[in-house]
């Protein structure tokens, strides 16, 4: 009787539990008798400011959807926001009214046949590549296409199953946008045009999730500048939301080079689906009104500022970071004070250190002027040089310009013998001193020059001396010269003082001779006035001095003709460095004018080596070629003096690491693949070359010190242009290789990737860090010509740290490499430590840490919790494991989870990037006793109660590979699981005590004894009738009603795996 009873609920169960799941079937996507989700969406829906109506709002451009829009649909239901597969991001289109249909005809949402109700999340604008997670990637960098960004989700009103299919959406903007409107108090407006306008200080990435319907703003990045079209001065934009802060301000850049700069006060907030718009008023030149409201009205902020360059209304001669003091006369005392100081920014921008506002400024016009130290003084003896302007009137609300001049006197000494009596050595070891000399001065508050009254014997620096102005009186010495022990006077001579004057540059070249010394003296100001001794030469040759890139050796040729023909003149010239001359060799010498014809142009070239010249590097020669000239037959000067230039370009690659040893560095292999080579000279004319290969560059050398250490290499090659998304450099070190492109440019201050160029006469030195987890590069441009630095950076792998969930502070894993068939372990493994909590945490190495290039795209890993479990050698792929029948029965540190690499989905698989995800799964199965008092029991008297398990598998073969447990060995006949400190909670029960115990994955045979349950005299035994499966990671929990009848058994799996719950009485 008991028996039959026991079948009857336990049959009944199933019966209800399939009932329900059939009536829960989704209707598959082409499916033909479902019922259509027929969708209609408002776009808007914002509250108007001071009303309780809605406002038909717009997208990114104008007031309704457009033909064509597409928007992403999701069905989720609507408790639990899980996805109801298959009806992920399907994409429905609009023919431009509120009416959407199905985008793809294979992609049709129907709902469940079951009645069951559901919700929709839905986003514009569609991505079809929308990530599985429903994360939408969200970028305000670019704004060229303002539709592209105007992200908007929406609130589902109606429409939630087949009794009612009419799905109604209201999108609502998710991000902020401004609007900015320019005027001028000038009639003419032609100042706004070509206008740029750029908001800086705002993040620009984010991700928007949209099962959550949150906006998570990455604010590692650092703040950008964003750039917004203009069109008939109006500017809009759309950005990231934003808290109240510092940071944010308008610069408005015009096309004369005029900046204008408002800053938004700390308490400015960007909201979400808000328009703020701004009205800036251009005054002459710079004034500033913004009014800021929401999207539809909001309150006016006006911001004035002033504009300060220096010299014509162009900033020259300055670095960034110079600072200018700003002096300001007003008032009735007609004296100059301290108004502001200015620190230069570059690009023509001067920032005050407080803000300076026209409207705190008295008098007009009103009279300024400025006052700086360009540059510290050369050594102790001499004078900062300093720099004051003249006073500058200056009208209200326009921009101060400064021309700044120097208030000192400067000497440059030139000691040189024309008759040889002194050799260089001897000129080299000289001693100059300008005796006695007023040698300082300042500014003062007024922003006047005051000349210091201290005398002394002024020391010129490789030549050169700053000092006050003065004058030095007939006799005196101007300066002493001491060579080989003796001194030379040279005194100030004729009817006049010598005077030096203020903002002058003195050459004062002395020709020293054994009999005498002979001084002439260069007069110039620091802009152009010169005077020079005269120099006598024998005939008629104007020789120019040699300077520049030139090499001792350096052999030049001559070719005569012009650009389509020319033949080659006999011999060459080879350059001296010592004498500093060229000597001609030649079949005859000298090189006379009669041998050459006397027509067309003369040119020249010199050839140096490549820097390694072995066959198949591919390597140029250094080519430098002169500009033509005229060829006038020695007529007008028997000299030439030629111009030359380094017609190719060249290129240093530097390489940096912490993790790669010295000895693989200076065994790297580095190439610049498919670059274009071939070229040479034609004549005296560089000819680029039109073929491509490969340029080897020789092994890197050792360069600098202990404080920086670089392997270098470089090489020579023809200008040209190495585009974005082309090979810059490779780099092989150790077996692997990396890979440098444009693109892997490292960003500043917003700028953008671009094309690598390498021009003639200039060298381009790429600085390589390298490291086992990524690379990093920056790119100077130094040497023959100086160009500002690019700094860029490309990462050849990015491995992301990537959240872990579902493990306890301080556990240890321990993972697995495997070998290339993937069917066993290799003989590498590691043990990392997790850190945080349950639902998140981070993954540390307890060791040394794996590195991505310690592992091949493709490799595969498994990994075992605990890390104690298991110690598999090379070649094997399981290990035993007995559960506990004593003692802790339930403990976290045995309970034994897999994470094995599954193929299809990349689990335990080293991707490309870098990436590689696990899935630990629980491979044994945890059973759960509740106790519970029934009829004529009491919760005391069930408190007494002893619980066994009876007949289940403990011990067993754990697989690595596949993450399976299988149970070896006999059944336990009894054991006692562990007892709960907490029990669990029973719909309309009351849990009297809880027992817990990890077994084996096994079935349990039907009328088998699983549970007995000891209390007082009585014994009461729990069976099922049927077969029972107690499946890897599923957490069985078993109810136990004890009645004075006997006991009433229920039955659920939970937590892991959910299945429905079973019902048993046993009477």
């Amino acid at each position: 009787m008991k028996t039959s009873f026991f079948k009857l609920i336990f049959l009944s169960a199933i019966a209800a539990l399939f009932a329900v799941a059939c009536t829960n079937d989704v209707i598959p996507p082409n499916a033909e008798n479902g019922v259509e989700a027929r969708i209609s969406a408002e776009a808007g829906g914002l509250l108007k400011s001071g009303a309780d109506n809605l406002k038909s709002s717009t997208r990114a451009t104008n007031d309704v959807w457009d033909e064509g829009d597409v928007i992403g649909v999701t069905m989720v239901n609507p408790q639990s926001l899980e996805v109801i597969a298959p009806y992920r991001n399907f994409g429905y289109t609009t023919s431009g009214d509120d009416k959407f249909s199905p985008n793809n005809a294979s992609q049709i949402i129907y709902f469940p046949t079951s009645d069951e109700e559901v919700a929709f999340k839905a986003y514009y604008p569609y991505k079809k590549d929308l990530p599985s997670n429903l994360v939408i990637p969200v970028s305000t960098k670019d704004q060229t296409n303002l539709p592209d960004i105007d992200l908007m989700t929406a609130e589902h009103l109606s429409g939630t199953s087949t009794k009612d299919p009419n799905v109604k959406l209201h999108f609502y903007h998710r991000l902020a946008k401004v609007v900015v409107n320019l005027s001028t108090d000038n009639e003419s407006i032609s100042i706004l045009e070509g206008v740029d306008v750029t908001m800086k200080g705002l993040k620009t990435e984010a991700s928007y999730d949209l099962l959550s319907e949150s906006l998570i703003v990455d604010n590692n990045l650092p703040g950008a500048d964003i750039s917004f079209p203009v069109s008939n001065a109006k500017a809009e934009g759309i950005i990231l939301p934003r808290p109240a802060g510092e940071g944010v301000e308008f610069v408005i850049t015009t096309t004369d080079g005029g900046k204008y700069t408002a800053a938004l006060s700390s308490d400015f907030e960007f909201k979400e689906g808000y328009v703020h718009t701004f009205h800036l008023r251009l005054k002459s030149p710079a004034e500033i009104s913004a009014t800021i409201e929401p999207w539809i009205e909001g309150p006016t902020r006006h911001f004035d500022v002033i504009r300060v360059v220096t010299g014509l209304g162009i900033t020259k001669g300055f670095e960034t970071g110079h600072s200018l003091d700003l002096f300001l006369k007003e008032g009735t005392d007609g004296k100059f004070g301290l108004l502001e100081n200015f620190t230069y920014e570059g690009n023509n921008k001067w920032t005050p250190g407080s803000p300076i506002y026209w409207e705190s400024i008295t008098g007009s016009p009103t009279l300024f002027k400025g006052a700086t130290i360009l540059e510290k003084a050369l050594n102790d003896s001499q004078m900062d040089d300093i720099l004051i302007s003249k006073e500058v009137e200056v009208s209200p609300y326009t921009g101060v310009n400064l021309e700044l001049e120097h208030v000192g006197s400067k000497v440059t000494v030139v000691l040189q013998s024309s008759d040889g009596t002194f050799i260089k050595a001897d000129l080299d070891a000289a001693s100059v001193i300008l005796p006695n000399y007023l040698n300082s001065g300042s500014y003062n508050d007024k922003g006047e020059f005051v000349p210091g009254t201290t005398r002394g014997d002024i020391i010129p620096e490789e030549g050169v001396a700053i000092f006050p102005p003065q004058t030095i009186a007939n006799g005196d010495n101007i300066l002493t010269v001491s060579i080989n022990g003796r001194l030379y006077e040279v005194k100030a001579e004729g009817t006049d003082n010598f005077e030096y004057k203020k903002g002058y540059a003195y050459t004062l070249v002395l020709d020293a001779s054994k009999a005498k010394v002979e001084m002439s003296t260069v007069i110039k100001p620091w802009v152009e006035e010169t005077i020079e001794f005269e120099e006598v030469r024998i005939g008629v040759a104007s020789l120019d001095n040699n300077s520049g890139d030139l090499v001792d050796g350096d052999q030049l040729y001559l070719f005569s003709g012009d650009d389509a023909d020319r033949i080659t003149l006999p011999g060459n010239f080879v350059y001296d460095e010592a004498a500093d001359t060229w000597t001609y060799n030649g079949p005859s010498a000298p090189l006379y004018w009669e041998d050459i014809p006397a027509d067309g142009n003369l040119y020249a070239s010199i050839t140096r080596p490549a820097v390694d010249a072995a066959e198949g590097n591919n390597q140029s020669p250094d080519y430098i070629v002169a500009t033509p000239i005229v060829n006038k037959g020695g007529t007008d000067n028997t000299a030439l003096n030629f111009q030359l230039a380094h017609q190719v370009a060249k290129v240093n690659v530097m390489l940096r690491s912490n993790t790669y040893g010295e000895e693989k560095l200076l065994n790297a292999n580095i190439t610049l693949p498919d670059y274009a080579i071939g070229g040479m000279l034609d004549k005296g004319v560089y000819v680029p070359g039109s073929n491509k290969g490969t340029i080897a560059l020789a092994k890197p050398a050792k360069t600098g010190d202990a404080t920086e250490v670089t392997y270098n290499s470089a090489s020579y090659l023809q200008p040209q242009t190495v585009a974005i998304g082309e090979d810059l450099v490779t780099i092989g070190i150790d077996g692997r290789t990396y890979t440098v492109k444009p693109e892997d440019v490292k960003l500043q201050g917003g700028s953008i990737a671009a094309d690598i160029l390498y021009e003639a006469g200039k060298v381009t030195n790429l600085i390589i860090t390298i490291e086992k987890t990524g690379l990093s590069v920056s790119v100077d441009v130094t040497g023959w010509t100086e160009l500002p630095a690019l700094e860029f950076e490309g990462l050849f792998f990015s491995v992301s740290n990537k959240t872990s969930a579902g493990f306890e502070n301080e556990d240890q894993i321990k993972f697995y490499k495997l070998n290339a068939h993937g069917d066993a372990v290799d003989a590498i493994s590691n043990i990392y430590k997790y850190v945080g909590g349950p639902d998140n945490g981070t993954l540390s190495p307890v060791g040394t840490p794996w590195y991505r290039d310690d592992f091949k795209t493709g490799d595969l890993i498994a990994a075992v919790y605990p890390a104690t479990a298991s110690a598999l050698a090379a070649g094997e792929n399981t290990f035993n494991w007995t559960v506990k029948s004593s003692g802790t029965t339930n403990a976290h540190a045995d309970d034994i989870m897999v994470a094995a690499p599954v193929a299809d989905r990349n689990l335990g698989e080293i991707q490309a990037e870098g990436d590689v995800a696990f899935e630990f799964k629980h491979v044994l199965s945890k059973v759960s006793i509740n106790l519970i008092a029934g009829e004529g029991f009491t919760s005391d008297e069930i408190m007494l109660a002893e619980v066994e398990m009876n007949n289940f598998q403990l011990s067993g073969i754990v697989d690595v590979i596949n993450g399976t447990a299988t149970p070896d060995g006999a059944a336990t006949a009894a054991f006692t699981p562990s007892k709960l400190d907490k029990v669990y909670s029973v719909t309309g029960k009351t849990v009297v005590s809880s027992y817990e115990a990890f077994v084996m994955p096994q079935n349990i045979t039907g009328n088998s004894v699983m549970v007995t349950v000891k209390l007082n005299d009585a014994e009461f035994q729990v069976k099922l009738p049927a077969d029972k499966l107690f499946a890897a990671g599923a957490h069985n929990m078993l109810n136990l009603t004890l009645n004075k009848t006997g006991v009433e058994l229920t039955a659920s799996i939970v937590d892991w795996n959910k299945e429905s719950d079973i019902d048993v009485e046993l009477h």
